[in-house]
């Protein structure tokens, strides 16, 4: 379901989410930089994902997004300089595999 202006709490885009077993977010943002398909992979669920993955790659599954999680928390202070290197294992890691 697309909808308009970004806004994924409009009564009817709520309701659909509900219903189904997942959803894919993409972002406009994404797509300016470049990155195709432009989806926002911590905002993009699927209740189904555990059990359609390997279960071998779960633990890198959850892993990665705990990761992107870190970093998306981080970013805008990463961005400006204002996080300071070694102040948290958890961000340097992100920072690394970023």
């Amino acid at each position: 379901m697309l909808v308009d202006g970004d806004d994924h709490n409009e009564p009817v885009a709520d309701a659909v989410r509900g219903i189904l077993d997942g959803h894919i977010v993409m972002e406009r943002a994404i797509a300016e930089r470049g990155r195709y398909p432009a989806i926002n992979i911590l905002k993009s669920i699927s209740r189904t994902m555990p059990r359609a993955a390997d279960p071998a790659f779960l633990p890198s599954i959850n892993r990665a997004r705990q990761v992107m999680a870190t970093y998306s928390d981080m970013e805008e202070l990463i961005r400006l300089g204002a996080y300071r290197p070694g102040s948290s294992a958890d961000v340097d890691e992100a920072i690394a595999l970023h």
